[in-house]
């Protein structure tokens, strides 16, 4: 090979050499590039994330803030507006009138006391839709922070699914209760109480015991001068009324412990019914399988049978409340079976003829008992439930014990024609007195089974199968 040659493969291999190094350096500086845009790209994505999770906070932020700002909310469920108004006027005449307002279209006090009471956070009223149960408007609506409602699994399943917890009102407060009451209370604080009755003429006959309140009816039916008249009546058209003579029944025939255990067992049915049908479902299982449902079906039997021998009138679970009166001003009806709620809704003048009492006891079928009676008395309470805010709670609790002071314990009483359930609060007849006395006295005042459902369609439900079942 010539040098020329060998000159001009040396200069090739130099020119390759310096190609491929600016090859692989330009190759690296490509790469050194996309890194930088990678981490660049990286760090972006990495701030947006953060500014988006920034705008949620600052937004979820506001939106508590703008939630917080709205006022809390005072809830009725189940009630009578009497007593939901009740309850409005004496919360608003003894906290600030100028700081709350209502949702309902019922008038509220004002007191020469509210005019120095301390200003506390805004709270308005509202009563909750009874088709839907009640804890779920708990967990659709934070804003409740105490809420009215009878004693029942309703209200115990609110405070079971309460995941702030409740509020209890002071020890001191409290104990004011009779014993009976408080042992059958936990967060929620039982206000008034209803109670179911046994009226009987005074001048016809004194009821002792369910026996000669029978052999009564049955020389009534024996010696009545026309064919239309029935020694008992009671309102079986209404929905409460008939099921809390069934319960009270029940109560009298087969001793508290068979009535506890058969509350129970039919509160895990009623758990999750929320229709009439599915209330109707319930009573229909009972009825095609009465080995469940302890002694329910012999009370039920019983009430047919009055109808059969002539005690009560053919149409008896139709009868209104209107009707009921009409018969006690014709003096047809000689018992008369109703609550201290619908007593209270009867002319004095048809009332001055009767004596009220408890349901009379009467064992049935060797029907075991421990010698202390438990009766059917459902009572008003008030839950209080923690909320975020610490004024809330503290207004929340001050309301509840103001509840049960003795003086708002009186007027409360006085308002709704319940009874009071502080010892000490004076009560402003002898109805109200006896009632209190009677739920000192049982050894548990009980619920009537109208409180286990959940809601207002599943009650009617089921008492609407219980009519049939009456009216074979």
């Amino acid at each position: 090979m010539s040098k020329s040659t060998k000159k001009t493969n040396a200069a090739k291999k130099a020119v390759n050499k310096t190609s491929n190094a600016d090859k692989t350096a330009k190759n690296a500086s490509h790469k050194a590039e996309n890194t930088k845009k990678l981490i660049v790209a990286a760090i972006v994505a990495v701030l947006v994330v953060i500014l988006a999770v920034a705008g949620v906070l600052i937004a979820k932020n506001a939106g508590q803030k703008a939630e917080d700002a709205k006022p809390g909310i005072i809830a009725f469920y189940g009630l009578d507006q009497k007593y939901a108004d009740a309850l409005r006027t004496v919360i608003s005449s003894a906290f600030d009138p100028a700081a709350s307002r209502t949702e309902s279209a019922s008038e509220t006090d004002s007191s020469a006391d509210a005019a120095n009471s301390p200003a506390v956070p805004q709270y308005t009223f509202q009563d909750l839709d009874t088709s839907v149960p009640l804890v779920e408007h708990l967990q659709q609506n934070p804003r409740i922070t105490l809420v009215f409602a009878w004693k029942g699994e309703g209200l115990e399943a609110a405070v079971k699914k309460a995941d702030s917890g409740c509020i209890p009102v002071a020890a001191p407060v409290f104990e004011q209760l009779p014993m009976s009451v408080q042992l059958v209370s936990g967060p929620e604080v039982p206000l008034l109480a209803n109670h179911f009755e046994a009226a009987v003429r005074a001048k016809t006959f004194a009821a002792g015991s369910m026996n000669e309140l029978l052999a009564f009816a049955e020389s009534e039916v024996q010696n009545k001068k026309f064919a239309s008249d029935f020694p008992m009546a009671v309102a079986g058209g209404n929905d409460d009324t008939l099921l809390m003579l069934a319960s009270a029944l029940y109560e009298s025939r087969f001793g508290s412990d068979s009535y506890r255990a058969f509350y129970a067992e039919l509160a895990e049915r009623a758990a999750k019914a929320k229709t009439a049908e599915e209330g109707a479902k319930i009573f229909d299982a009972l009825n095609y399988d009465k080995s469940s449902a302890r002694d329910f079906f012999p009370v039920l039997d019983e009430l047919v049978f009055w109808r059969e021998q002539g005690f009560l009138n053919e149409n008896w679970i139709n009868f209104s409340e209107k009707v009921v009166e009409t018969l006690m001003d014709d003096a047809i009806a000689d018992i008369v079976f109703m609550s201290l709620q619908q007593h209270r809704t009867v002319p004095y003048q048809f009332l001055k003829y009767y004596s009220e009492n408890f349901m009379p006891s009467g064992l049935l079928n060797n029907a075991q008992t421990n010698g202390q009676r438990s009766l059917i008395i459902p009572m008003i309470e008030g839950l209080g439930l923690t909320n975020r805010i610490e004024e809330r709670n503290a207004l929340t609790k001050q309301i509840l014990e103001h509840l049960l002071s003795n003086s708002v314990q009186t007027r409360l009483s006085e308002l709704t024609g319940l009874a009071p359930l502080a010892s000490r609060a004076e009560c402003f007849d002898e109805q109200a007195f006896n009632v209190r006395f009677y739920a000192a006295a049982s050894e548990e005042p009980l619920c009537d089974l109208g409180k286990l459902f959940i809601t207002s369609e599943a009650k009617s439900g089921f008492a609407k199968s219980l009519r049939t079942y009456l009216s074979r």
